[in-house]
């Protein structure tokens, strides 16, 4: 999908999203920008990273967003903003082209009459929006953490590890973004081709700092999730060891009366058997058995190991 917005008469925004052939040769040959470039706006598996192209005027920011449904799949997508000579083009998917929202409403309120400056405005202040979403993101899924570790004070179960894992996966997600991000940020405040002037250059600056604040608390927020998980995991792992070792006790006490009981049994002359009370006997001997079994249990530690 193409849509062009002519924001003034020698300046358009193009939103891409899924484009066809048709649509990427208009992008090629109406826009100016070149197969290379538009192979990495539409990649979805391309990392976070600015590619430029000097012989063509080309500037492309790729930037990893938070997908819409980030809540459930807990991934991360790259979206792609392409300054080409009296253009700028975003690319987006259909998890991510809530970006164009948030671009749109930036670039309401930039000053057209110095369009192709206040376009870099308009990206600085979406990619700030976008970053502080990592925020939000972490401080959520420390949130139901903390949800799931006060249900495990009276209730622990497998099925909150896996939820546990869950948020591993998507804190990994978001840690690894968040580092490409930063990387990218850094990139651009150092590259001269962006022209940047120095409110623009401050602005970068606000944004490197959420990035990077927000790369720490999900450095962090990784680092308890995986210690709260093993933690619980070992917790499981012993509670299985112990009711294996109550089974292999309790297997042996049942074996202990079929093994008397089994003697007696015999047609073979074994003391008391023509006694009235034998059964009596054998019941007793068992009860001794099973008491000798349990008391050899406890000095061992069997069960404290």
């Amino acid at each position: 999908m193409l849509k062009t917005s002519q924001l003034t008469s020698d300046f358009a925004w193009i939103q891409v999203s899924n484009p066809t052939t048709v649509e990427m040769k208009t992008l090629l040959n109406k826009y100016g920008a070149t197969v290379e470039t538009l192979g990495y706006a539409v990649d979805r598996n391309e990392r976070a990273r600015t590619e430029i192209d000097e012989d063509n005027n080309i500037y492309l920011i790729i930037f990893d967003t938070l997908s819409s449904d980030f809540s459930k799949s807990g991934e991360t997508e790259p979206i792609s903003f392409m300054f080409v000579k009296n253009a700028l083009i975003s690319f987006t998917h259909e998890s991510t082209n809530y970006v164009n929202k948030l671009l749109s409403r930036n670039i309401d309120t930039i000053n057209k009459d110095n369009i192709s400056v206040e376009m870099i405005n308009a990206v600085l202040e979406t990619l700030y929006s976008l970053t502080t979403r990592y925020l939000d993101a972490v401080m959520q899924i420390n949130f139901e953490r903390q949800n799931i570790q006060n249900k495990f004070k009276s209730k622990l179960n497998h099925a909150g590890i896996q939820t546990m894992l869950q948020l591993e996966t998507s804190i990994i997600y978001l840690l690894t973004a968040s580092k490409s991000n930063s990387t990218l940020l850094v990139g651009m405040s150092r590259t001269q081709q962006l022209q940047l002037t120095k409110p623009q250059q401050e602005r970068l600056q606000d944004i490197i700092v959420e990035s990077q604040q927000g790369q720490e608390m999900a450095q962090l927020a990784s680092d308890i999730i995986e210690k709260v998980s093993n933690s619980y995991s070992n917790v499981l792992d012993n509670n299985l060891n112990q009711t294996m070792k109550f089974l292999t006790i309790f297997s042996i006490v049942l074996a202990v009366p079929n093994i008397v009981f089994g003697f007696y049994g015999q047609n073979v002359t074994l003391p008391f058997a023509a006694s009235g009370a034998s059964w009596i006997l054998t019941i007793g001997i068992s009860l001794a058995l099973i008491l000798i079994v349990t008391i050899v249990a406890n000095w061992s530690d069997f069960f404290k190991k």
